[in-house]
């Protein structure tokens, strides 16, 4: 099976309800239609109708590259909020800024889901990513919202960052803007939080413990197999 080929959605259901439902499909149609996937609109309706009425679900949609789409549900407790904040770091590797794979949410993501088994190892809720530009793109499993002079900002995804479900809602709604951001930006940000459309918004703070950023590896050789397993699957960052 071919992981660029491969897209999914990993998303919330309460009593039956999908978070940000619409975005989300809209997204899968999307990425479908790019990656010449045939989805299989028939068995789509069908799997969505399976989800579960009551509680609240992590569930991921996947499709093959043959249009099919398979969905597993799970028992979800979202994250309790911090006043402090999450804890988060910079990524040692670096992502290729208009590699294909950073516009579409795919199993084409190896970077990413190597970047969450570290966060988890380390107890952060996730890694930062730069991209070959030297700026800052995503996180492993999360869009990265920093303030500056009063104002949210998120990168474009010019510089790498995935198009997410909740980004994008928050981009229409005017309470996020665009803009390419430094590490600097990042270091003397008013305030810096992460957020994907499984787990919502988290205020976050940088792992006081990392060194000055410095030359790092650039996804490939083993690495531009990469994307969002799906939020903390990895996840990208829904």
């Amino acid at each position: 099976m071919s992981d660029a080929r491969t897209p999914f959605e990993t998303f919330r259901v309460a009593r039956g309800r999908i978070a940000f439902g619409a975005r989300h499909l809209a997204r899968l149609r999307r990425t479908c239609t790019a990656l010449a996937v045939p989805l299989d609109e028939g068995a789509l309706a069908a799997a969505l109708a399976t989800l579960p009425a009551t509680g609240v679900h992590r569930a991921r949609l996947e499709v093959t590259p043959d249009g099919v789409p398979h969905l597993q549900v799970a028992p979800f407790a979202p994250p309790r909020r911090r006043g402090a904040g999450v804890r988060v770091a910079w990524a040692d590797e670096v992502v290729v800024a208009d590699a294909p794979a950073r516009r579409h949410k795919t199993r084409d993501r190896a970077i990413y889901d190597r970047g969450a088994r570290r966060a988890t190892e380390r107890g952060l809720a996730d890694l930062v990513y730069r991209n070959d530009r030297g700026t800052l793109a995503e996180g492993a499993v999360s869009t990265v919202f920093v303030r500056l002079g009063g104002t949210w900002w998120t990168p474009p995804v010019e510089d790498g960052a995935l198009p997410g479900v909740l980004r994008e809602g928050l981009l229409a709604r005017g309470r996020v803007q665009e803009r390419s951001l430094t590490p600097a930006d990042v270091a003397h940000a008013e305030d810096l939080a992460i957020g994907n459309a499984l787990r919502g918004l988290r205020r976050a703070r940088l792992h006081p413990s990392d060194p000055p950023l410095g030359a790092s590896e650039t996804e490939g050789a083993d690495g531009e197999q990469d994307r969002e397993a799906g939020e903390g699957d990895g996840g990208r960052r829904a």
